[in-house]
């Protein structure tokens, strides 16, 4: 055999080495997703599934080879937990083949047969020791028994807030007729009747905010969007947040950008948003500084600013704002009463309308909570 011969012989087995190589690669990568029990899905640059399990055939009811949610647009579905379709470029697996990392995000899935499930999908891309990208690899979780774990705890709650509501409503009711008389009440007694209202009204306050938060997580908070003026808006909140101010509160300054397009938004829920913001302000800043409310923007976005010079939120504590009943300060320094609700109730307002809320704080020199709507124009 001649040199170029064998060295083509020597090529031609190497190769064969290495092809299988590989393919006893691509059978253990195989046999270790069919035992796990989540879906598994990768995908090359182009998006097209290279290997699946058996997990993801069966909970996306994939058939062919090389099928996908991509590849069948038209039978596949993505909903945000609110309700709103989204986009296929804004699918996890989508953004993940384009270079993009999506951790947990929770979805809900209408499949071929037309049921529709939630799901959690992670998803990541795949790159080389060069930085390259080869593709990406999503999992996805079926949490359907947690969402009726979820629907059995908000209708109970449901259930026992209104039952509490009613009978505080009669005993505000009362209080408030007694403490109306003008003669018949010494101080004292006027005074702890005083205190019983106080508190039946926080405690009604508290069931509202409750009741709030299960619709809003429940997927059952209803929206009644029609157009509204930025400017009015921040009007009646802060009418709102002035009225019920302690004396000696902080005062608000208003300064609203002109030419803002209108707003599609429920006027009573956005206005509960902003009052939330502006009453945790006023909670929390000096009286002899004053709170900072702005409006700005654009063609495609209103931006409702909140600013105070308070105490500022450490870093570490961030991550908490906008959680259920978490307070930032220690039960042993708080000055403020408040449910620990407020947040996260405008978070998922101002997300049902499509837009987003941030807060940038500097320890120390005080907060700034932003609220971004799309206008009218943009909704999708």
């Amino acid at each position: 055999m001649s040199v170029a011969g064998l060295f083509g012989a020597q090529v031609a087995a190497r190769h064969i080495r290495l092809e299988r190589a590989l393919a006893a690669e691509r059978d253990r990568l195989a046999a270790t997703l069919a035992s796990v029990p989540h879906a598994i899905v990768l995908f090359d640059p182009a998006g097209n599934v290279t290997l699946r399990n058996r997990a993801a055939e069966e909970l996306l009811q994939l058939s062919s080879e090389h099928e996908s949610p991509e590849s069948r647009q038209g039978a596949f579905k993505m909903y945000r937990t609110d309700g709103r379709e989204l986009h296929s470029d804004d699918w996890p697996t989508r953004r993940a083949v384009a270079g993009e990392t999506a951790i947990n995000e929770e979805t809900l899935v209408s499949r071929p047969d037309g049921t529709t499930i939630p799901l959690i999908i992670s998803a990541a891309p795949i790159r080389n020791a060069a930085g390259e990208l080869l593709g990406a690899v999503a999992g996805f979780q079926d949490i359907t028994h947690l969402h009726e774990v979820n629907e059995m705890k908000s209708e109970f709650v449901s259930m026992v807030s209104h039952e509490l509501r009613t009978p505080l409503t009669s005993i505000r009711g009362s209080l408030q007729l007694v403490l109306d008389e003008p003669a018949g009440l010494d101080d004292e007694t006027r005074e702890l009747l005083g205190v019983g209202l106080t508190n039946t009204e926080r405690l009604i306050r508290l069931i509202n905010d409750i009741l709030d938060l299960s619709k809003i997580e429940s997927g059952r908070l209803m929206l009644k969007l029609q157009p509204a003026e930025p400017a009015e808006l921040v009007r009646q909140a802060v009418s709102n947040v002035q009225h019920g101010a302690r004396a000696g509160a902080a005062m608000i300054e208003v300064s609203v950008a002109e030419g803002l397009p209108a707003l599609e938004v429920d006027p009573d829920r956005m206005l509960q948003a902003l009052v939330n913001l502006l009453s945790n302000a006023v909670k929390f800043a000096p009286s002899d500084r004053p709170i900072q409310m702005s409006v700005h923007g654009g063609e495609s976005t209103v931006r409702f600013s909140v600013t105070d010079h308070g105490p500022g939120i450490p870093a570490d504590k961030m991550n908490l704002l906008f959680r259920r009943f978490q307070q930032i300060e220690s039960s042993n320094t708080r000055h403020a009463q408040g449910t620990g609700l407020g947040l996260a109730i405008t978070k998922g307002i101002v997300e049902q309308h499509g837009g987003h809320v941030e807060v940038v704080s500097s320890l120390g020199h005080g907060s700034t909570f932003t609220i971004t709507l799309p206008t009218s124009t943009k909704r999708t």
